[in-house]
């Protein structure tokens, strides 16, 4: 496996939580539970990320700018998730955010996928793909998968019941 398989994997489980939080049909707990679950994820991919594949390409001249630009989307996506964990997933403003977060995190996985990748590709060599993937899956050691069952959809408008989630949650540093 290569740093890209493990990146595409964890983009999987983005793009798969931000539809659940913003499906028109999903109940307010529903939206809440993919947004908690999509921030954990986002946090944990985009740590790993920065250090374990941005930072060997912002070592080469050819990759700084296209790390830049994606170090800032990072940032940006990461200022709207603390937008939004004070916001009651009853309102019309959660569900504003919730597709301006789904839009931000979709644009920068596709533009991952389509750009930095091929970019990626031709600036590390096959054997540091394989070191960075290793390195990438040993520092999310403290985020572990759940699947979470999702509710059991017998309330009106709940688009997921009978589905359940994964989701990486940190383990905090004293239980190590």
């Amino acid at each position: 496996m290569t740093i890209f398989d493990d990146l595409r994997a964890s983009h999987q489980v983005q793009r798969s939580l931000a539809r659940r939080m913003t499906h028109a049909r999903a109940s307010p707990d529903s939206r809440r539970l993919a947004f908690l679950a999509l921030a954990n994820e986002l946090d944990a991919h985009a740590t790993a990320e920065e250090r374990h594949f941005y930072v060997p390409l912002l070592m080469d001249d050819a990759g700084l700018g296209i790390s830049r630009h994606a170090l800032a989307d990072h940032h940006k996506a990461m200022k709207l998730v603390d937008e939004l964990r004070g916001v009651d997933p009853t309102t019309d403003h959660f569900v504003e955010l919730a597709k301006q977060i789904s839009a931000e995190v979709r644009d920068h996985l596709d533009e991952e996928e389509h750009g930095t990748f091929q970019l990626a590709g031709k600036l590390l060599t096959k054997t540091q793909q394989k070191q960075l993937a290793f390195q990438y899956r040993v520092s999310r050691p403290g985020f572990d998968a759940v699947l979470i069952p999702w509710p059991s959809g017998r309330g009106e408008g709940d688009c997921c019941h009978g589905t359940s989630i994964e989701v990486h949650t940190r383990v905090p540093a004293s239980s190590c």
